[in-house]
């Protein structure tokens, strides 16, 4: 009866958050959405040019993305998967971010790095490294970014602040190992094993991921700002607010249970956006995100192809 429960209060749940994130979005939006006209949403012509530009920064974004995840995977496994290859286990384990449920893209990644001749257990586990490591600079980020926010400033801070304190303690010391070890116990042989991983890790090597990482936030602020600028010209003075946007409505969207954060990262996006632009351009353009970000993440797979095939997979040895 329990196992039937539970997926029902999961559906529920993530209504309930999807009802609160449109109520909420609605109360903040309602006096700029109540005076808006067909025409006004018509009058919003983007800058095609700027798109194509803003559009290549993304997917720039997430090919960085991949090859870090590449690096960090050789790094657990000492088995270095060609690039063709890590690319297509990356980027069609990420499309099951849009299906219901958080292990999808994990699931989908331990199948597909089996049949590439990567350990899955490394796969795994280096694909959670990366998501602490890309969560953790996104919230010091947003933190730089967005002062005059000081309670979500506040609690980016506190929050980045817990997650190093906690991956120290898990990564380094005799008491985060005990814990490793009875979390490998209770998740099972494949995320046990991945947990178990964590020991290989560097500290040198982890510092350098976090400055990718970090680098990745830098660029695609850049790339967004260059897409909403492409909306409306008049925004390029608030470049720093537009990075800021970006950094919050991805987090926010990633810790909801809603698929990809749908919904939500539009939500919180269109609420930040009106501080610097109209309100027509402001719901346009976080519309019009989901498809950039949609192609970012699809677009790689189209050049997958193009890429040498690889003869087989290499070792590193540590």
């Amino acid at each position: 009866m329990n196992g039937k429960r539970r997926p029902m209060l999961v559906r529920v749940l993530r209504l309930a958050v999807l009802g609160l994130i449109v109520w909420a979005t609605y109360r903040a939006l309602a006096p700029q959405i109540e005076t808006l006209r067909g025409e006004d949403l018509a009058a919003v012509r983007p800058n095609w040019l700027l798109i194509l530009l803003s559009t290549a920064g993304v997917v720039a974004v997430y090919i960085v993305h991949a090859l870090l995840w590449r690096r960090i995977t050789a790094a657990l496994t000492h088995v270095n998967p060609p690039v063709r290859n890590a690319l297509r286990v990356y980027f069609v384990s990420s499309l099951g971010r849009y299906l219901p449920g958080k292990l999808w893209q994990l699931a989908g990644m331990a199948a597909l790095s089996a049949e590439a001749g990567i350990p899955p257990a490394g796969a795994i586990a280096a694909s959670i490294l990366a998501q602490v490591a890309f969560m953790t600079t996104g919230a010091l980020l947003l933190a730089v970014l967005l002062p005059a926010y000081g309670l979500a400033a506040l609690l980016a801070g506190l929050g980045l602040l817990a997650v190093v304190i906690g991956t120290f303690v898990i990564l380094s010391t005799e008491r985060g190992g005990k814990l490793r070890h009875r979390l490998a116990e209770r998740l099972g042989p494949k995320l046990g094993s991945a947990l178990e991983m964590v020991d290989r890790v560097r500290p040198r090597a982890a510092a350098a991921w976090w400055v990718y990482y970090l680098a990745s936030w830098i660029l695609l602020g850049s790339a967004f700002a260059l897409f909403v600028i492409a909306f409306e010209p008049a925004a390029a003075g608030n470049a720093i607010h537009l990075a800021g946007t970006v950094a919050a409505s991805y987090l926010l969207g990633y810790m909801t249970p809603l698929p990809a954060g749908i919904g939500a990262r539009e939500g919180v996006m269109a609420v930040l956006l009106t501080a610097v632009l109209p309100p027509a351009a402001a719901v346009v353009v976080s519309a019009c995100s989901r498809l950039w970000f949609t192609a970012g993440e699809l677009l790689p797979l189209m050049l997958i192809p193009l890429l040498p095939r690889p003869s087989a997979v290499s070792e590193v040895h540590p």
